[in-house]
């Protein structure tokens, strides 16, 4: 048996015919519509606004199942009351009027979909139209050097740009997360160059594209660098070269002076380009990791490039993020329970924003009930923070590992840090004795290397002459899993 739905309907006319149906749900409507009085008139209004055209019945429903076949075409888009409130309890007109255009053009997708992890693009993409701006200006003169921490948005922004160039440029992405080699940097960019804007391999099978990288490595492996020159002297358009990943790539070059050589060649080839641009991603440590080439053009380079950090979202648009998301999987969004997520997660990151609405979804939802917010703790102790949820949290793990055992870069003192800080906030006096007594031999460059990464990585923040964990959810993961954390080697645990 279907629950009962009552509310308003509004009801968009073109002469005789209703082309919309557009329904807010509200539960109790008979008892509570006094109270949602004002946000429904401001409805219409809006309403009034984008089908200026057309006539709006306004009709209160109390078991819209009932008038099933008066209003059976066109079937009503139903969308909750709470949807629409603001983090102040506020009529939020702009979200309105989004939803509303897009019910008007036909589009059935008009909330974010919930893939956490995956890359947004179209819909999915979530309040960032004034960095992307800032980004667009800057490139009008500058290289960009795009900064946030892993699983934060970067690629998300990179392929905004693609879909929607701007100032005459022609994106193309290149992911150089499994490159090692200055040579397969050259392979992956040319590659990506002939096949996305030359239309050069339409039609190709993946089989038949690798074959074709490696028949061009073995082209140019002996002299890279020429052969990377002579693809700039070629290129045919404004191209926006989006190299994602770049710190991870060198990272991965083992020979330094095989990095150095390519940042230089980078650098004689990009400063002359007067209308191609590049963006290269990374994290906050991406200095740290051109530092440690012993470059000894860093200087040179970083003056061809503009730093923009991506902005963490504010407590209102996290508070939005969360509202849309709950409304997706058909979860009420109300105040009480948006505040109750927020609490939990700390800093709203969307990543653990859509992990957790997708939890709430898979372990409260297929009952047909309204969530309490007793029900959402639960959910984060006994499904967020379970064994469950460990593929999602391993990455932050494996790479602590990485750095503490001194894979890419030796931090030793790093999980006696990591570790101080999951029982609570400290100072800098607090921790650097802890640091000392692991790394007697450190400076005191050591320790703020240490500092930046655990800021960069896990969201930990100097707050009021205090580090702290901005993210509840990555502290209280690491608590409750400490013990199961083995590094698979055998070398030690983090």
């Amino acid at each position: 048996m279907s629950k009962k739905r009552e509310g308003v309907l509004f009801g968009i006319q073109d002469g005789i015919d209703i082309i919309h149906n557009i329904f807010i749900e509200i539960l109790d409507f008979a008892k509570t519509k006094d109270d949602h009085e004002k946000l429904i008139f401001e409805m219409d209004e809006v309403l009034m606004g984008i089908f200026s055209d057309k006539e709006i019945e306004l009709l209160p429903i109390f078991d819209l199942e009932r008038l099933e076949g008066k209003f059976a075409y066109p079937k009503p888009q139903i969308l909750p009351i709470e949807l629409f409130y603001d983090s102040n309890s506020e009529f939020n007109k702009d979200l309105f009027e989004k939803i509303t255009v897009s019910i008007k053009e036909g589009r059935s997708q008009y909330l974010p979909t919930l893939t956490p992890g995956a890359v947004t693009r179209g819909r999915d993409f979530f309040n960032q139209e004034k960095f992307i701006s800032e980004l667009w200006e800057s490139l009008k003169d500058k290289h960009i050097i795009l900064i946030a921490p892993r699983r934060f948005g970067k690629t998300s922004i990179l392929y905004y740009l693609l879909d929607h160039p701007e100032n005459g440029f022609i994106p193309v992405h290149i992911d150089l997360e499994g490159v090692s080699d200055a040579a397969w940097f050259v392979v992956e960019v040319m590659m990506a160059y002939n096949r996305w804007i030359m239309k050069a391999f339409e039609g190709k099978s993946e089989q038949e594209l690798n074959a074709k990288k490696k028949e061009l490595y073995s082209s140019i492996e002996a002299d890279w660098q020429e052969g990377w020159k002579e693809f700039c002297n070629k290129l045919a358009y404004k191209v926006l070269f989006l190299f994602d990943e770049f710190t991870v790539m060198l990272e991965n070059i083992t020979d330094k002076t095989e990095a150095c050589k390519l940042l230089d060649t980078l650098y004689q080839t990009i400063s002359k380009m007067t209308n191609t641009r590049c963006i290269i991603t990374g994290s906050t440590m991406i200095k740290r990791v051109i530092d440690r080439l012993d470059y000894e053009n860093k200087d040179i380079f970083y003056s061809l490039f503009e730093e923009k950090r991506l902005p963490v979202l504010s407590y209102e648009d996290g508070y939005e993020f969360t509202q849309l998301l709950l409304a997706e999987i058909k979860a009420r969004p109300t105040k009480e329970i948006i505040e109750t997520i927020l609490t939990l997660i700390g800093s709203p990151i969307p990543f653990f924003i859509q992990l957790f609405v997708l939890e709430i979804e898979k372990g409260l939802l297929r009952d047909d009930k309204e969530p309490t917010p007793e029900d959402i703790k639960q959910v984060y102790q006994e499904r967020l923070l379970s064994t469950e949820c460990k593929p999602y949290f391993r990455h932050y793990y494996d790479h602590l590992a990485r750095y503490q055992l001194g894979f890419v870069h030796p931090l030793p003192g790093l999980k006696d840090i990591f570790e101080e800080l999951t029982r609570g906030e400290r100072t800098q006096d607090e921790l650097e004795p802890i640091f000392k007594q692991r790394c007697p031999r450190a400076s005191d460059d050591d320790f703020d290397r240490l500092i930046e990464y655990l800021e960069d990585e896990f969201y930990i923040k100097k707050i009021k002459d205090k580090y702290t964990f901005t993210s509840n959810l990555i502290r209280d993961w690491r608590l409750r899993h400490s013990k199961y954390l083995e590094i698979s080697n055998g070398k030690g645990t983090f």
